[in-house]
């Protein structure tokens, strides 16, 4: 369980990192959609949602 404002902030950073998949710095609409859909995929997987 995250426990810190660190922690959280740096799993902030890495879903971000991760949905930038054309790398250029920058979370579009398009790349952050596509994240929320995949997030959501996998929560379903794990019956979470």
């Amino acid at each position: 369980m995250l426990k810190t404002t660190a922690e959280i902030q740096r799993l902030i950073e890495l879903v971000e990192t991760t949905l930038d998949t054309d790398h250029d710095g920058d979370v579009t609409d398009s790349e952050l959609l596509d994240g929320y859909a995949l997030i959501a995929d996998e929560l379903e997987a794990f019956d979470i949602m």
